[in-house]
Protein backbone atom coordinates (compact mmCIF):
# COMPACT_ATOMS: atom_id res chain seq x y z
CA UNK A 1 0.00 0.00 0.00
CA UNK A 2 1.23 3.52 -0.93
CA UNK A 3 0.84 4.53 3.35
CA UNK A 4 4.03 2.15 3.45
CA UNK A 5 6.30 3.42 0.91
CA UNK A 6 9.98 3.84 2.72
CA UNK A 7 10.47 7.67 3.47
CA UNK A 8 6.78 9.06 3.30
CA UNK A 9 5.88 8.43 6.82
CA UNK A 10 6.53 12.32 7.75
CA UNK A 11 4.64 13.40 4.93
CA UNK A 12 1.50 11.32 5.23
CA UNK A 13 1.91 12.65 9.30
CA UNK A 14 1.93 16.21 7.56
CA UNK A 15 -1.49 15.68 5.58
CA UNK A 16 -2.90 14.15 8.57
CA UNK A 17 -1.85 16.84 10.65
CA UNK A 18 -3.45 19.25 7.73
CA UNK A 19 -6.48 17.35 8.07
CA UNK A 20 -6.89 17.64 11.53
CA UNK A 21 -6.50 21.72 11.42
CA UNK A 22 -8.49 22.13 8.65
CA UNK A 23 -11.39 20.08 10.01
CA UNK A 24 -11.08 22.39 13.26
CA UNK A 25 -11.78 25.35 11.54
CA UNK A 26 -15.57 25.09 10.97
CA UNK A 27 -15.62 24.72 14.87
CA UNK A 28 -13.67 27.49 16.09
CA UNK A 29 -15.19 29.55 13.71
CA UNK A 30 -18.57 28.36 14.86
CA UNK A 31 -17.57 28.76 18.60
CA UNK A 32 -17.25 32.45 18.21
CA UNK A 33 -19.90 33.04 15.11
CA UNK A 34 -22.02 35.27 17.37
CA UNK A 35 -18.84 37.47 18.02
CA UNK A 36 -17.65 37.99 14.88
CA UNK A 37 -19.80 38.39 12.06
CA UNK A 38 -18.67 36.17 8.96
CA UNK A 39 -17.30 38.58 6.30
CA UNK A 40 -15.33 40.40 9.13
CA UNK A 41 -14.18 36.88 10.67
CA UNK A 42 -12.64 35.70 7.22
CA UNK A 43 -11.04 39.10 6.68
CA UNK A 44 -9.92 39.21 9.82
CA UNK A 45 -8.78 35.54 9.26
CA UNK A 46 -6.54 37.13 6.25
CA UNK A 47 -5.17 40.02 7.51
CA UNK A 48 -3.55 37.84 10.12
CA UNK A 49 -2.17 35.56 8.22
CA UNK A 50 -0.41 38.41 5.57
CA UNK A 51 0.81 40.05 9.03
CA UNK A 52 2.25 36.45 10.29
CA UNK A 53 3.61 36.21 6.83
CA UNK A 54 4.89 39.70 6.34
CA UNK A 55 8.99 38.94 8.30
CA UNK A 56 8.97 35.47 6.33
CA UNK A 57 7.91 37.24 2.63
CA UNK A 58 10.23 40.50 3.34
CA UNK A 59 12.84 39.57 0.88
CA UNK A 60 10.02 38.32 -1.70
CA UNK A 61 8.42 41.96 -1.26
CA UNK A 62 9.92 43.03 -5.01
CA UNK A 63 9.10 39.48 -6.82
CA UNK A 64 5.62 39.93 -4.89
CA UNK A 65 4.79 43.61 -5.80
CA UNK A 66 5.78 42.31 -10.09
CA UNK A 67 3.36 39.87 -9.72
CA UNK A 68 0.64 41.63 -8.55
CA UNK A 69 1.25 44.18 -10.75
CA UNK A 70 2.25 42.23 -13.91
CA UNK A 71 -0.63 39.02 -13.14
CA UNK A 72 -3.56 40.88 -11.41
CA UNK A 73 -5.69 39.42 -14.00
CA UNK A 74 -5.73 36.04 -12.38
CA UNK A 75 -4.35 36.90 -9.12
CA UNK A 76 -7.72 38.81 -8.89
CA UNK A 77 -10.02 35.79 -9.45
CA UNK A 78 -7.52 33.44 -7.53
CA UNK A 79 -8.23 35.69 -4.69
CA UNK A 80 -12.07 36.17 -5.14
CA UNK A 81 -12.66 32.48 -4.95
CA UNK A 82 -10.36 31.10 -2.35
CA UNK A 83 -9.39 34.33 -0.15
CA UNK A 84 -12.19 35.78 2.01
CA UNK A 85 -15.09 35.50 0.01
CA UNK A 86 -14.34 31.77 0.13
CA UNK A 87 -14.34 31.65 4.11
CA UNK A 88 -16.96 34.29 4.27
CA UNK A 89 -19.58 31.71 2.52
CA UNK A 90 -18.60 29.20 4.61
CA UNK A 91 -18.54 31.81 8.49
CA UNK A 92 -21.63 32.62 6.70
CA UNK A 93 -22.90 29.14 6.35
CA UNK A 94 -22.26 28.16 9.98
CA UNK A 95 -24.76 30.63 11.75
CA UNK A 96 -27.35 28.69 10.72
CA UNK A 97 -25.69 24.82 9.68
CA UNK A 98 -23.41 22.66 11.89
CA UNK A 99 -19.34 22.10 11.78
CA UNK A 100 -20.43 18.30 11.30
CA UNK A 101 -22.15 19.71 8.43
CA UNK A 102 -19.76 21.67 7.03
CA UNK A 103 -17.04 19.25 7.68
CA UNK A 104 -19.04 16.91 5.29
CA UNK A 105 -19.24 18.94 2.70
CA UNK A 106 -15.79 19.34 2.38
CA UNK A 107 -15.26 15.76 0.78
CA UNK A 108 -17.34 17.08 -1.81
CA UNK A 109 -14.35 18.62 -3.74
CA UNK A 110 -12.21 16.30 -5.55
CA UNK A 111 -15.72 14.83 -6.91
CA UNK A 112 -16.45 18.99 -8.04
CA UNK A 113 -13.30 19.53 -9.38
CA UNK A 114 -13.60 16.62 -11.38
CA UNK A 115 -17.79 18.13 -12.50
CA UNK A 116 -16.78 21.48 -12.63
CA UNK A 117 -13.66 20.31 -15.06
CA UNK A 118 -16.17 18.72 -16.94
CA UNK A 119 -18.73 21.22 -17.31
CA UNK A 120 -16.22 24.64 -18.08
CA UNK A 121 -12.61 23.30 -18.39
CA UNK A 122 -13.29 21.01 -21.34
CA UNK A 123 -12.28 17.81 -19.34
CA UNK A 124 -13.79 14.74 -20.67
CA UNK A 125 -14.93 12.63 -17.69
CA UNK A 126 -14.95 9.00 -18.05
CA UNK A 127 -17.37 6.50 -17.10
CA UNK A 128 -15.32 5.57 -13.86
CA UNK A 129 -15.32 9.28 -12.60
CA UNK A 130 -19.87 9.62 -13.58
CA UNK A 131 -20.26 6.83 -11.50
CA UNK A 132 -17.94 8.10 -8.69
CA UNK A 133 -19.55 11.95 -9.11
CA UNK A 134 -22.97 10.25 -9.01
CA UNK A 135 -22.62 8.33 -5.87
CA UNK A 136 -20.85 11.44 -4.05
CA UNK A 137 -23.78 13.63 -4.96
CA UNK A 138 -26.55 11.02 -3.80
CA UNK A 139 -24.40 11.44 -0.20
CA UNK A 140 -24.28 15.39 -0.54
CA UNK A 141 -27.88 15.28 -1.27
CA UNK A 142 -28.75 12.93 2.13
CA UNK A 143 -26.23 15.60 3.95
CA UNK A 144 -27.88 18.86 2.38
CA UNK A 145 -31.88 17.17 2.91
CA UNK A 146 -31.01 15.93 6.51
CA UNK A 147 -31.84 12.23 5.03
CA UNK A 148 -35.80 12.86 4.60
CA UNK A 149 -37.38 12.01 1.58
CA UNK A 150 -39.94 14.89 2.02
CA UNK A 151 -37.81 17.49 2.64
CA UNK A 152 -35.60 16.23 -0.62
CA UNK A 153 -39.34 16.31 -2.67
CA UNK A 154 -40.37 19.64 -1.29
CA UNK A 155 -36.67 21.00 -2.03
CA UNK A 156 -36.41 21.81 1.52
CA UNK A 157 -32.60 23.16 2.30
CA UNK A 158 -31.30 24.50 5.26
CA UNK A 159 -29.87 27.78 4.04
CA UNK A 160 -27.07 27.41 6.46
CA UNK A 161 -25.77 24.24 3.91
CA UNK A 162 -26.06 26.02 0.69
CA UNK A 163 -24.17 28.82 1.46
CA UNK A 164 -21.52 26.39 2.51
CA UNK A 165 -21.77 24.42 -0.35
CA UNK A 166 -21.31 27.52 -2.34
CA UNK A 167 -18.07 27.72 -0.60
CA UNK A 168 -16.98 24.33 -1.80
CA UNK A 169 -17.89 25.06 -5.39
CA UNK A 170 -15.93 28.32 -4.84
CA UNK A 171 -12.50 26.06 -3.91
CA UNK A 172 -13.36 23.49 -6.67
CA UNK A 173 -12.89 26.40 -9.26
CA UNK A 174 -10.33 27.83 -7.43
CA UNK A 175 -8.34 24.90 -7.65
CA UNK A 176 -8.52 24.23 -11.49
CA UNK A 177 -7.26 27.78 -12.17
CA UNK A 178 -4.55 27.13 -9.76
CA UNK A 179 -2.56 26.08 -12.25
CA UNK A 180 -2.60 29.07 -14.31
CA UNK A 181 -0.66 31.09 -10.89
CA UNK A 182 2.28 33.48 -11.20
CA UNK A 183 5.28 31.03 -10.57
CA UNK A 184 5.92 32.64 -6.78
CA UNK A 185 7.15 30.37 -3.86
CA UNK A 186 4.17 29.24 -2.13
CA UNK A 187 4.78 31.77 0.82
CA UNK A 188 4.83 34.71 -1.62
CA UNK A 189 2.04 33.25 -3.54
CA UNK A 190 -0.30 32.71 -0.10
CA UNK A 191 0.75 36.63 0.21
CA UNK A 192 -0.15 38.15 -2.78
CA UNK A 193 -3.50 36.14 -2.35
CA UNK A 194 -4.40 37.68 1.15
CA UNK A 195 -2.86 41.29 -0.17
CA UNK A 196 -5.22 40.96 -2.86
CA UNK A 197 -8.27 39.29 -1.17
CA UNK A 198 -7.72 41.92 2.24
CA UNK A 199 -7.50 45.07 -0.05
CA UNK A 200 -10.55 44.04 -2.12
CA UNK A 201 -12.87 42.92 0.28
CA UNK A 202 -11.98 45.69 3.30
CA UNK A 203 -14.89 47.63 1.79
CA UNK A 204 -17.37 44.60 2.46
CA UNK A 205 -15.74 43.94 5.95
CA UNK A 206 -16.26 47.65 6.98
CA UNK A 207 -20.10 47.37 5.42
CA UNK A 208 -20.90 44.51 7.52
CA UNK A 209 -19.23 46.39 11.03
CA UNK A 210 -21.49 49.27 9.89
CA UNK A 211 -24.67 47.94 8.61
CA UNK A 212 -25.39 44.94 10.46
CA UNK A 213 -23.34 43.82 13.48
CA UNK A 214 -19.53 44.94 14.66
CA UNK A 215 -17.51 42.59 16.16
CA UNK A 216 -17.10 41.73 20.06
CA UNK A 217 -13.40 41.45 20.62
CA UNK A 218 -13.29 39.42 23.42
CA UNK A 219 -10.13 37.34 24.63
CA UNK A 220 -12.22 34.33 23.78
CA UNK A 221 -12.71 35.34 20.39
CA UNK A 222 -9.17 36.52 19.74
CA UNK A 223 -7.79 33.31 21.00
CA UNK A 224 -10.29 31.29 18.41
CA UNK A 225 -9.25 34.07 15.69
CA UNK A 226 -5.89 33.68 16.26
CA UNK A 227 -6.01 29.95 16.35
CA UNK A 228 -7.56 30.01 12.77
CA UNK A 229 -5.69 32.66 11.19
CA UNK A 230 -2.34 30.28 12.28
CA UNK A 231 -3.30 26.95 12.62
CA UNK A 232 -5.42 25.89 9.96
CA UNK A 233 -4.70 28.20 7.24
CA UNK A 234 -0.70 28.89 8.02
CA UNK A 235 0.46 25.60 9.74
CA UNK A 236 -2.45 23.79 7.48
CA UNK A 237 -1.19 25.04 4.43
CA UNK A 238 2.33 24.33 5.01
CA UNK A 239 1.84 20.72 6.42
CA UNK A 240 0.03 19.81 3.34
CA UNK A 241 2.09 21.41 0.60
CA UNK A 242 4.80 19.23 3.04
CA UNK A 243 3.40 16.56 2.08
CA UNK A 244 1.94 16.79 -1.58
CA UNK A 245 5.45 17.96 -2.35
CA UNK A 246 6.58 14.67 -1.92
CA UNK A 247 3.57 12.06 -2.37
CA UNK A 248 1.89 13.68 -4.87
CA UNK A 249 -1.29 15.80 -5.48
CA UNK A 250 -3.35 12.53 -5.84
CA UNK A 251 -2.31 10.57 -2.40
CA UNK A 252 -2.02 13.95 -1.10
CA UNK A 253 -6.07 14.66 -2.25
CA UNK A 254 -7.45 11.53 -0.33
CA UNK A 255 -6.59 12.73 3.23
CA UNK A 256 -9.12 15.61 2.53
CA UNK A 257 -11.69 13.15 3.23
CA UNK A 258 -10.23 12.97 7.29
CA UNK A 259 -11.28 16.59 7.47
CA UNK A 260 -15.12 15.85 8.14
CA UNK A 261 -14.16 12.59 10.66
CA UNK A 262 -11.74 15.62 12.68
CA UNK A 263 -14.75 17.92 12.25
CA UNK A 264 -17.23 15.87 13.68
CA UNK A 265 -15.00 14.99 16.55
CA UNK A 266 -14.49 17.92 17.32
CA UNK A 267 -17.69 19.13 16.95
CA UNK A 268 -19.38 16.99 18.91
CA UNK A 269 -16.34 17.26 21.66
CA UNK A 270 -16.21 21.22 21.82
CA UNK A 271 -19.48 22.36 20.48
CA UNK A 272 -21.95 19.53 21.74
CA UNK A 273 -23.80 18.27 18.10
CA UNK A 274 -25.19 15.39 17.46
CA UNK A 275 -24.04 13.05 14.80
CA UNK A 276 -26.96 11.31 13.19
CA UNK A 277 -27.41 8.41 10.79
CA UNK A 278 -27.89 10.16 7.72
CA UNK A 279 -24.38 12.44 8.32
CA UNK A 280 -23.28 8.69 8.09
CA UNK A 281 -24.96 8.15 4.94
CA UNK A 282 -23.73 10.84 3.37
CA UNK A 283 -19.82 10.66 4.06
CA UNK A 284 -19.70 6.92 3.31
CA UNK A 285 -21.28 8.10 0.32
CA UNK A 286 -19.24 11.29 -0.58
CA UNK A 287 -16.25 8.77 -0.11
CA UNK A 288 -17.00 5.95 -1.84
CA UNK A 289 -17.89 7.95 -4.78
CA UNK A 290 -14.55 10.24 -5.26
CA UNK A 291 -12.53 7.51 -4.34
CA UNK A 292 -14.18 5.67 -7.38
CA UNK A 293 -13.86 8.47 -9.30
CA UNK A 294 -10.02 8.99 -8.41
CA UNK A 295 -9.71 5.26 -9.81
CA UNK A 296 -8.41 4.56 -5.69
CA UNK A 297 -7.11 1.12 -6.40
CA UNK A 298 -4.75 2.15 -9.14
CA UNK A 299 -3.29 5.06 -6.32
CA UNK A 300 -3.17 1.98 -3.62
CA UNK A 301 -0.49 0.04 -6.43
CA UNK A 302 1.43 3.19 -7.49
CA UNK A 303 4.19 4.71 -6.40
CA UNK A 304 4.11 8.31 -4.44
CA UNK A 305 5.59 10.94 -6.82
CA UNK A 306 5.79 14.52 -6.50
CA UNK A 307 2.72 16.73 -7.46
CA UNK A 308 2.47 18.76 -10.89
CA UNK A 309 0.42 21.01 -9.01
CA UNK A 310 1.16 23.89 -6.41
CA UNK A 311 -0.49 22.91 -2.99
CA UNK A 312 -3.63 23.99 -1.98
CA UNK A 313 -4.22 26.50 0.71
CA UNK A 314 -6.36 26.19 3.97
CA UNK A 315 -10.41 25.48 2.64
Amino acid sequence: MFIQQTGTAPAYGALLAAAALWGSNPVAARLIGSDIPPITLSWLRWLLVLCALSPFIWRQRHTIGEALYRDWRILVPLALLANVPQSALVYKGLETTTAVNVGLLNSTIPVLILLLGAAFFTRRVAAREAAGIAISLAGVAAVLFQGSAERALALSLNRGDLFAFGGMLSWALYTLLLPRRPPLPLTGFVAAMSVVGVAVCAPAALAEAALERAPVLTGRSLAALAYIALGPTLVGTLAYSYGAERVGSLHAGIFIHFMPVFASLFAIAVLGERLHAYHLFGFMFVVAGALLALDFPALLSSRPRAGTQCPRSSP
